[in-house]
């Protein structure tokens, strides 16, 4: 999806790093649309990092502040405890991007990566600001073959198979509103 953005001269946001509760200790609340797999799944991740003395939603707020094709991401705080929370996983990146190659040598060293390894593509940028063990916590829960969300995405290496814009595509066709040519194809 960073992509077809990229291409068409479009800057992608992210936004609900912790999917609405599905990465937090806690867990969802009842009302949550996601499927029960997904639900499982974020919970064995949550479960992986709580046996390992980790924090799950501040091993995802990094993780989404990390990728360098999303240059925003909206974080939802509710407290004074949540932003700093948030400023110390936004420290850590701080260090990585004072240190960055330049923009465009990073996207293409991501690009190799990922056709080359089939690993998610920010791994090698979390590699240099988790420890050790973070990275190693991260590095199963993102296996494609055995981690907590291999069912969820199926067989086939999630990161290299959806393209994330078809549902943009079919959000703007059963609005049933005038769109632009992008916009439904």
């Amino acid at each position: 999806f960073a992509a077809f953005c990229e291409t068409h001269n479009m800057t992608l946001l992210s936004a609900a790093p912790l999917s609405m509760g599905l990465l937090t200790h806690q867990g969802p609340p009842v009302w949550h649309p996601a499927s029960d797999e997904l639900k499982r799944a974020c919970r064995d991740a949550a479960r992986l990092c709580q046996d390992n003395q980790m924090d799950v939603t501040h091993l995802a707020t990094v993780f989404a502040l990390v990728e360098p094709r999303i240059p925003c991401t909206i974080l939802g705080i509710k407290d004074i405890a949540q932003v700093q929370a948030a400023q110390r996983a936004a420290s850590r990146i701080s260090s990585l991007t004072a240190t960055s190659t330049t923009e465009a040598e990073e996207t293409n060293d991501i690009e190799k990566e990922k056709q080359s390894t089939k690993q998610h593509p920010s791994l090698r940028r979390l590699q240099t600001i988790l420890t050790p063990e973070e990275f190693k916590v991260v590095s199963h829960i993102l296996d494609p073959q055995q981690g907590p969300f291999c069912n969820v995405w199926g067989s086939q290496n999630f990161y290299c198979s959806w393209d994330g814009i078809t549902p943009v595509h079919e959000f703007w066709k059963d609005l049933n509103v005038a769109a632009t040519k992008w916009q439904v194809e």
